[in-house]
């Protein structure tokens, strides 16, 4: 399935200082390219946050507050934030 590290701030709704912390952060693919115009990638909100963790503990905290996660909840990223990693 691959995964994709995050090379640019990724568009959304939390602050930017939370967004810019994605930065060199590599999740495993849950799926594919997906959706709109430009294209997202979708990974496992879970395992997307315990990667940040791992790099920014305060931004992975303020998605853990901010975001309604469920055992199933998926993030996307857009394609032009990412980059594949094989």
């Amino acid at each position: 399935m691959g995964s994709i590290k995050i090379i640019s701030v990724p568009p959304g709704q939390a602050p930017e200082w939370v967004r810019k912390e994605w930065i060199g952060v590599v999740i495993t693919l849950q799926a594919g390219l997906i959706g709109n115009k430009y294209g997202s990638y979708r990974v496992d909100a879970h395992e997307a946050i315990r990667r940040l963790k791992e790099k920014s503990p305060e931004a992975a905290t303020w998605l853990e507050k901010n975001l309604r996660l469920t055992k199933t909840t998926l993030l996307m990223f857009a394609k032009t934030a990412c980059c594949l990693e094989r």
